[in-house]
């Protein structure tokens, strides 16, 4: 299974609907498994054909699906201020008006090492106010390092 830019058409035809907002509940709805980036939905293929999620009764001992979806996290666009960490170390703290965006730039460039992250949501007005004071509490490395590279 592979995830792949369906075109804007498709999406659609396969829905019906013009808005993406509309596209999105329409998927959800119906069960597609997809993920929603700055240009739509991305929807999932399997065999060049949308996949649908059938329900399955879960094997013994895993979470149901409403356990699940009770936990998830949402994919909506999220401002705030993160934390990258090694091990018990929080390597660099940043922030952004797209949390997870920013996150998976973090990856695709790999100049940062890090094995997990943590962010909370703020209002955007005070991103750079709660950035500094998490930067001037817990001397992340990486932004030592940036800041003395800058200047």
């Amino acid at each position: 299974m592979s995830l792949f830019m369906v075109e804007k058409e498709s999406i659609r035809s396969l829905t019906g609907k013009s808005r993406v907002k509309d596209q999105i509940i329409w998927l959800r709805e119906h069960g597609y498994v997809f993920h929603v980036n700055q240009k739509g939905p991305v929807i999932v293929l399997r065999d060049g054909q949308p996949f649908k999620h059938e329900y399955q009764e879960p094997p013994k001992g895993l979470l149901n699906p409403s356990e699940i979806i009770k936990r998830a996290t949402s994919v909506k666009p999220v401002c705030g201020v993160y934390f990258l960490i090694t091990g018990s170390r929080i390597m660099y703290v940043g922030k952004s008006s797209r949390v997870l965006d920013r996150i998976t730039e973090h990856v695709r460039k790999g100049s940062i090492p890090f094995e997990a992250f943590y962010f909370i949501e703020v209002p955007k007005a005070r991103l750079s106010a709660v950035e500094d004071a998490y930067i001037k509490a817990f001397n992340p490395p990486a932004n030592k390092a940036g800041r003395l590279a800058l200047g």
